[in-house]
């Protein structure tokens, strides 16, 4: 697998307008990100992930979300959408939406890779039907003064969304507070995303952020979430263990250590103390 054959490209300068919103408001809005062709078929094919991941909620004994995320849980949710699906494997590893996410993400001195290839990992990468409001919130467990972070999020859109259908919403400029949001009162300074299907929003973890409820006249929308994060901090799924093997087998070096492979905690005594690896092994 090398670039993603479901997403557009995104030339230099589009991506450095991007990453200046992201900078300055915390997030930036990706028009049209998915290929018109594959929006369609893409919904289409959530809807079948859908039914083979709920196909073992009672043999596998299904966690439902914590926290504030438990609000959610019966919502249509898809965790490691991946697994099921190979061409958002590919686009999580592959877009060029990954060149937004370097400025951010990429380790300045990793020096074991090519130093314009991605250097970070892909946290989680699951696909949500909203009918439930999501609280305000930030998905990091520290918060920092100023827009540096070690995690963005996506959150790719099959459909039209606002805010009667479940729709993202967000705080500008709340990424640099160093807070966390109270989830248990109003928020007036959340902004409604009106999105396409198709768009893309990438946003600093650290942004305050919620989405809506959908309301009983509308139909909830597929939406892809994904998790980056620096290299080093820790991510949620062992992704190689849970892809096909023969998609595995089939990843570029570099799409293997974005889903995690060089940065792997070793078991053997007498491997390097180092926690990063480069490309040969793999």
């Amino acid at each position: 697998m090398t670039s993603s054959c479901i997403t557009r490209h995104i030339p230099p300068s589009e991506v450095a307008a991007l990453v200046l919103n992201i900078q300055t408001s915390g997030y930036c809005v990706i028009k049209s990100y998915v290929l018109p062709d594959n929006q369609i078929s893409l919904n289409v094919d959530m809807e079948d992930c859908f039914r083979k991941f709920s196909a073992n909620f009672d043999t596998e004994g299904y966690v439902a979300p914590v926290g504030i995320q438990s609000v959610i849980s019966k919502d249509r949710i898809i965790n490691n959408v991946f697994q099921f699906h190979r061409q958002v494997l590919e686009m999580a590893t592959a877009g060029s939406h990954l060149d937004v996410v370097k400025p951010f993400l990429n380790d300045p001195f990793y020096k074991l890779v090519p130093k314009e290839d991605p250097n970070f990992i892909l946290a989680q990468f699951n696909a949500r039907a909203g009918r439930v409001a999501l609280p305000v919130h930030v998905d990091t467990r520290m918060c920092t003064l100023g827009p540096t972070t070690w995690s963005l999020q996506g959150y790719l859109s099959l459909g039209a969304t606002h805010s009667e259908n479940g729709g993202l919403q967000v705080v500008p400029g709340s990424h640099t507070s160093g807070t966390f949001p109270n989830s248990m009162a109003d928020c007036p300074e959340l902004l409604s995303l009106s999105l396409n299907s198709g768009d893309l929003v990438l946003f600093s973890s650290e942004l305050h952020h919620a989405t809506t409820a959908c309301l009983p006249a509308q139909s909830p929308v597929w939406t892809i979430l994904f998790t980056y994060r620096c290299w080093w901090v820790k991510k949620q799924y062992d992704i190689e263990l849970m892809v096909p093997h023969a998609w595995w087998q089939e990843l570029t070096p570099n799409q293997k250590l974005i889903a995690g492979a060089c940065s792997r905690v070793s078991c053997d005594v007498y491997d390097s103390s180092s926690s990063r690896k480069g490309y040969e092994g793999l």
